[in-house]
C-alpha cells in the first residue's frame, strides 16, 4: 500500500483501495537472496555469522533483498539492497568487502556479523555498528516499504552511485606488495570517471 498501511482485517484480493485511507493499491515484488549458516553453540553464547557475497550478488534493483538466517537462533536479518549498501557507504568500517576480488584465504568470507550473548546483532570491525534495524519485524517493515516501487528510478541512481564508490576498491591478498595494491587502485579510480557513470545511469 502506497502509505504502508498493512495491518487490517479486509481481504486485499477483493479490493483495489486501502481500507484505511482509500488510496489505490499497488503491486509490489521482492526478490529474496537467502544466506544460511549452521552455527554450533548455545543460545546464550557469542556467535558470528559468516557469509560470502560476490559482485554479481549486488543487483541494481532496489527490490532485491538479502535474508540472513542461522538455525542457531530464531532470528532473521532482512536487509534490502539499498539499506545494505547504505549501511556500509555511510560508516567508516575500514577495508571494503565490496572490493574487486583477489586470491584470498577463505574465499573472502565475511565474519564480522556477530550476535552477542544478549541477542544483539552487530557488525564488528574497528568498532561496532548495530544490525538490529534489520532484525525480524523491523526487517519485514523495510522489505514491505513501497518507496522503492514508487520511486524506483531515484533508488536505482542512488544504488549505482554507491556501487561505484564501494566496488572500485581493490583489496589485496596477503602476499601482494602494498605498492602494487595502491597502483591497481589508482587505475580503478581513473576508470570511475563521470563519463562512465553517466553512461551507466542512462542504461539502468
Amino acid at each position: 500500500m502506497p502509505k504502508n498501511h498493512t495491518i487490517f482485517d479486509d481481504d486485499t484480493l477483493l479490493t483495489k483501495k486501502c481500507p484505511k485511507c482509500q488510496t489505490d493499491l499497488i503491486n509490489i515484488q521482492r526478490f529474496i537472496q537467502v544466506k544460511t549458516r549452521e552455527i554450533k553453540g548455545e543460545e546464550n553464547e557469542d556467535m558470528f555469522f559468516g557469509y560470502t557475497l560476490k559482485s554479481k550478488d549486488f543487483r541494481t534493483d532496489p527490490r532485491h533483498i538479502f535474508l540472513f538466517y542461522s538455525d542457531a537462533t530464531n532470528d532473521f536479518l532482512i536487509v534490502p539492497m539499498f539499506e545494505y549498501l547504505s549501511f556500509f557507504h555511510k560508516k567508516e568500517i575500514g577495508k571494503s568487502h565490496f572490493g574487486t576480488p583477489s586470491f584470498r584465504i577463505g574465499n573472502n568470507k565475511l565474519n564480522s556479523l556477530k550476535r552477542n550473548e544478549k541477542g544483539i546483532w552487530e557488525w564488528k570491525s574497528r568498532t561496532s555498528y548495530s544490525f538490529m534495524p534489520f532484525l525480524n519485524e523491523k526487517g519485514m517493515e523495510l522489505m514491505a516499504n513501497p518507496d522503492c516501487d514508487l520511486q524506483a528510478k531515484i533508488y536505482i541512481k542512488k544504488i549505482v552511485n554507491m556501487k561505484f564508490d564501494l566496488f572500485y576498491d581493490y583489496s589485496a591478498g596477503r602476499q601482494m606488495d602494498k605498492k602494487e595494491e595502491i597502483n591497481i587502485n589508482k587505475i580503478l579510480q581513473k576508470e570511475k570517471s563521470n563519463k562512465i557513470l553517466k553512461i551507466l545511469l542512462k542504461c539502468v
